[in-house]
């Protein structure tokens, strides 16, 4: 996929550049993979029913891919293409869907 040699983030080979966050309680799993001023978060629901992630970081997300969609033959996206701090997000069962985190620049 072009995705995955165009971002540095899912480049990366370094254990530094992967971090794991099991959902306590909930059938979902967020990886945060970075390298440089790129950081995508990577979402996935193992469940068959539809799950909520809040995003607590203040960094807002863009989404870039969401399995859910129509066009891979998904139920349709419910996942916000837009995301800010303390906002719910609508997870499909089974898909994986992926936000890129904005850097600001200071």
């Amino acid at each position: 996929m072009a995705f995955r040699n165009h971002r540095p983030a899912m480049r990366a080979t370094s254990k530094d550049a992967l971090q794991i966050h099991p959902v306590v309680q909930l059938p979902l799993l967020v990886i945060k993979r970075t390298s440089g001023q790129d950081t995508v978060l990577i979402l996935l629901n193992f469940d068959k029913g539809m799950q909520t992630y809040h995003h607590v970081a203040p960094t807002p997300l863009k989404k870039i891919f969401d399995s859910a969609h129509e066009m891979w033959n998904g139920p349709g996206e419910k996942a916000a293409d837009e995301i800010l701090e303390n906002e719910p997000i609508l997870l499909q069962p089974f898909p994986a869907v992926v936000y890129e985190m904005a850097h600001h620049e200071e």
